[in-house]
């Protein structure tokens, strides 16, 4: 069994003041979506914008990052706003590193342990 990586007083001190007075952690949102209103047009894209991009016209709700948008409407005028969000994966670990420094497991070797 792999050991935990330990956790000091001040690592663990400075993780929970990070919550501050909001009581939970939160990240830079890094990923977007466009909303869904409904299925896009039948109408094939003839245009060639939209080749070398993670997104696709306004009706596709696929994740994409800031500034992976083709810059043609409605995008040009609709460009995304970075928030503060909470954010599933780091709370995990946070939680993480806070669980470690309770109770951290540590290595052993037993030769009737199967890893």
């Amino acid at each position: 069994m792999k050991a935990t990586a330990t956790r000091t007083v001040a690592q663990t001190q400075q993780l929970i003041t990070s919550l501050g007075d909001k009581r939970y952690w939160s990240s830079s949102q890094s990923n977007f979506t466009n909303s869904y209103t409904g299925d896009g047009s039948s109408a094939p894209y003839l245009g060639k914008e939209y080749m070398s991009t993670n997104v696709g016209d306004i009706s596709d709700t696929s994740p994409y990052g800031t500034g992976t948008r083709p810059a043609v409407e409605p995008h040009v005028s609709n460009p995304p706003v970075a928030e503060t969000v909470i954010n599933s994966s780091t709370f995990v670990s946070n939680m993480a590193n806070l669980v470690t420094f309770i109770a951290p497991v540590t290595s052993f070797t037993d030769p009737a342990y199967k890893n």
